[in-house]
């Protein structure tokens, strides 16, 4: 679902000079099989020094990069912020996480949804696909979602609903609906969009699913997921 245009404008050349180094890697392979020569008349013919001259260039530019990662804290070496789970005594259960907030603010607590444990133990099999949305608000953002089946006299429904409480999407009044539209009903693809005013009005984390209903059946949730907000607009 992410290609080329995903990548943030600030991480581009971080990721061509990584792409570089990988290249000079490639390189430093095929000169470490050359070794000198040295003729009996005399001449020295060092092949190695091709291999040295790349490992320095390689050490260069990891530098390079590595200095240009922390300074925008990207890359597998940037900084990050954990938040560490702890277990109630009495029930064994985890305790729930909240967004923190001011003194005086008085709006329902934002609960944080952490993705499943599952380290140890088998994955949980289900047939309902899972997709995150990445959402800044203010931006309109559409996606076209395809489903392995006839989607002809189908009725489709979608809902936003809140990230607190219950991961249950299926219950509470939606918080927002999609537009959606069916573009091609014989390969199963539906586009769902939100405009910019839309996403003004989402959660800081909520909850999303669609429901498909055959004809002559119920609903069923065939996707759903996180959807994550993030205010990148100038309060004035």
């Amino acid at each position: 679902m992410y290609g080329t245009d995903d990548i943030p404008p600030v991480e581009e050349y971080p990721i061509a000079l990584n792409a570089a180094i990988q290249a000079l890697w490639a390189l430093a392979t095929d000169a470490s099989f050359d070794i000198d020569i040295l003729a009996p008349d005399g001449v020295n013919i060092p092949r190695s020094e091709r291999y040295r001259q790349l490992m320095e260039m390689i050490g260069a530019r990891t530098r390079q990069y590595d200095e240009l990662a922390a300074a925008l804290n990207i890359g597998v070496s940037r900084m990050e912020t954990l938040t560490v789970r702890r277990t109630a005594r009495l029930t064994n259960r985890l305790v729930p996480v909240y967004l923190p907030q001011e003194y005086d603010d008085r709006s329902r607590p934002k609960r944080i949804l952490f993705p499943p444990a599952l380290l140890g133990s088998e994955p949980i099999k289900t047939g309902i696909g899972s997709y995150d949305w990445n959402i800044i608000t203010g931006d309109p953002i559409s996606r076209v979602f395809d489903f392995e089946f006839d989607l002809t006299d189908c009725e489709i429904k979608n809902a936003i609903r809140s990230g607190a409480g219950s991961p249950n999407t299926g219950s509470g009044s939606p918080l927002l609906k999609f537009t959606q539209e069916v573009v091609d009903a014989a390969n199963g693809k539906v586009r769902l969009s939100l405009t910019g005013e839309e996403t003004r009005r989402l959660q800081y984390n909520s909850l999303w699913e669609i429901q498909v209903a055959k004809p002559g059946e119920e609903a069923r949730t065939k996707m759903r997921g996180m959807v994550y907000a993030t205010n990148n607009e100038v309060v004035r």
